[in-house]
């Protein structure tokens, strides 16, 4: 049965999806390594305000799938 609240997606946009969810899930574990052992504070601060996107971002593309 077909459920009627899922899009139809073409294989080119599930690509990009499935791109951007792996570009994001490295880079969330990246980012956690770096934070771990930055020294400069404005690298730091760099380092924290991106942890958050990377994180909505694979929600986001999560919530697609769900």
């Amino acid at each position: 049965m077909e459920d009627k609240n899922t899009p139809n997606i073409t294989s080119s946009e599930l690509s990009n999806l499935w791109s951007s969810f792996s570009l994001d899930s490295m880079n969330q574990c990246t980012m956690e390594f770096f934070s771990s052992v930055v020294e400069e504070k404005e690298t730091e601060e760099l380092i924290i305000h991106s942890k958050p996107l990377f994180k909505s971002h694979i929600n986001t593309i999560n919530n697609i799938f769900d």
